[in-house]
């Protein structure tokens, strides 16, 4: 596929949801689809729990858009429909588990009907060879598939939490479609990504809609037909099944744990409770803004894991996996049985600050605005006197940025130190890095790059202003700044190089990545002294954004 169509697609995607969600919202409130608070669950406030529905759109009408409708297209987009439905009548309906789980199962039969794959074998995971599956490689299949969608589906419990795993886990899924040129199972990735991106908008925490079994259904079905998609042999190449299981073993592990525990207490393994690993988390007195990121660093580690593994021997992966899982869980459950609870602020009296304190303190209060300006000015000369080569890639991603940023924005909300602003404040200074990077590359007397000498002096306020004003804020990240994050410093650091993306573009972009962190770290010390700035702020980029891409179209 063409980057182009690739584009298209995720941008697609990305605004059928954002449009789609707060209609779903207004939709759930005259369905009375509602979530109300109960001792069972995290929230404490009634919300509307169709943005699933967003998800779906999103991902359904840009894969219908553009991608060739194929056999393995058909099938998916079938089985989402069917699986979007079974979910959609439960979030407003209820319905019995039986007939939710044959909602499932009618799902995952059609996809494997129509699309006829199914696993094989289940690798060389103990190096005795692999192990065949033989005549039960249809109801395994299935099986796995149902298990996968029920992992994610008892995962949802935390804002963002779901979405987010999903999205850290396709886009790994996208990184193996790629080195064996699996386009169907690239689209797919990458359309849910963009899908799930556009709903957390409204999911970030604290959440104003959840997605519902619409939509945790859905993602959990996406992720069980991609891998099977992955496991196939496609131009002679195969996914390891354990490699795609890695990247899943968060949730997979959590919910069989879960299960296990229900049945030996008696309870049905579908008996809701709160002994999940988000729940323990939880008990260890993690926030629940603490608790998201966390998983989320969790997830990101097993799918480095899974991608740097994957050219080595199966059984050394599964080996690998089994005791980074161990001891992932087992030390979240001893920590449970010892009593240990974190303790977010120190309970230690501070001493009365000195007066030289007190001066430098005010002086770095004061030095917040003077920093703003000659930043701003110098990143604004940038703009004017630095140009995007004509019809450069950057020129096109500039514009969708700006147009993203832009729709994205909660502009009416802007006046608060939200993790969302920040998330896409730190997605427009990426962005303006990046044209930055470019731009400069087409001007021999820009070359020793005095952005860079910004980058320095900015490291430099920012230790002084953190030192003096112990913001340790600065360092503690919501889910929401986790995934731009993620996407900005682990895709171009461990899943680009597994993609052998070209050595050259590879160094622009990790030049990118390493120039933008001082300017990430000013950003959210600016917006936790001043979140009245921060429609300024963005307007600015947006602006900066457009005056680099309008000239270079």
């Amino acid at each position: 596929m063409l980057l182009s169509e690739l584009g298209l697609l995720f941008f697609t995607a990305v605004f059928i949801s954002l449009l789609i969600t707060p209609l779903s919202e207004q939709l759930a409130h005259f369905m009375d689809a509602i979530d109300h608070p109960e001792e069972r669950r995290t929230h404490t406030a009634s919300i509307p729990r169709l943005g699933g529905i967003g998800i779906a759109s999103g991902t359904l009408i840009s894969l219908l858009a553009f991608t060739d409708i194929s056999n393995n297209i058909i099938a998916y987009i079938t089985g989402a429909i069917v699986i979007s439905v079974t979910g959609l009548i439960d979030d407003i309906h209820g319905l019995n588990p039986k007939i939710k789980l044959s909602g499932q199962v009618i799902a995952t039969s059609l996809f494997l009907y129509i699309s006829g794959t199914t696993l094989t074998d289940f690798g060389d995971l103990f190096g005795l060879g692999n192990i065949q599956i033989g005549w039960m490689a249809l109801p395994i299949t299935l099986i796995c598939m149902v298990g996968v969608i029920n992992a994610m589906n008892l995962s949802d419990g935390l804002d963002g939490l779901a979405g987010g795993t999903a999205v850290i886990a396709s886009t790994f899924f996208c990184a193996f479609a790629y080195i064996t040129h699996n386009w169907e199972a690239l689209s797919i990735s990458l359309a849910l990504v963009a899908a799930i991106l556009g709903f957390l908008k409204f999911n970030a925490h604290p959440a104003k809609i959840f997605m519902g079994d619409t939509g945790s259904l859905l993602i959990g079905y996406s992720l069980a037909a991609t891998a099977i998609l992955l496991v196939q042999p496609s131009n002679a190449q195969r996914i390891a099944p354990i490699s795609l299981a890695l990247i899943l073993a968060i949730p997979i592990t959590d919910t069989l744990l879960v299960m296990l525990r229900r049945i030996k207490h008696g309870q049905h393994p579908f008996h809701p409770d709160k002994t999940h690993l988000h729940h323990r988390l939880l008990h260890l007195g993690f926030t629940h803004a603490a608790v998201t990121p966390i998983l989320y660093g969790w997830s990101t580690m097993l799918g480095v894991l899974a991608i740097s593994l994957a050219s080595i021997p199966e059984y050394i992966q599964f080996t690998t996996g089994i005791l980074f899982i161990t001891l992932l869980f087992g030390s979240v459950i001893l920590l449970q049985h010892s009593g240990f609870q974190w303790r977010g602020q120190s309970d230690q009296k501070s001493h009365p600050p000195s007066d030289i304190n007190k001066r430098l303190k005010a002086l770095a209060a004061a030095s917040i605005k003077p920093y703003v300006l000659f930043a701003g000015m110098v990143l604004g000369l940038a703009i004017i006197f630095l140009r995007l080569p004509q019809g450069n890639t950057m020129a096109y991603a500039c514009m969708l940025i700006a147009t993203f940023l832009a729709l994205f924005f909660p502009w009416k909300e802007s006046g608060n130190s939200s993790r969302l602003i920040r998330g896409l404040t730190y997605l427009g200074i990426l962005a303006v890095v990046g044209a930055h990077e470019i731009a400069q590359e087409n001007f021999h007397f820009w070359k020793d790059d005095y952005l860079s000498y910004l980058g320095i002096l900015t490291i430099i306020w920012a230790t002084f202003k953190i030192a003096l004003r112990k913001n340790r804020e600065v360092f503690l990240t919501s889910g929401f700044e986790f995934l731009i994050l993620f996407i900005a410093f682990v895709v171009p650091a461990f899943i680009l190089p597994f993609m052998q993306i070209d050595e050259s573009t590879l160094q622009i972009i990790q030049r990118i990545c390493v120039k933008s962190v001082p300017f990430l770290v000013a950003i959210k010390i600016l917006q936790l002294a001043h979140p009245e700035w921060n429609r300024g702020v963005m307007l600015s980029l947006i602006l900066g954004l457009l005056g680099w891409a309008i000239p270079a179209i």
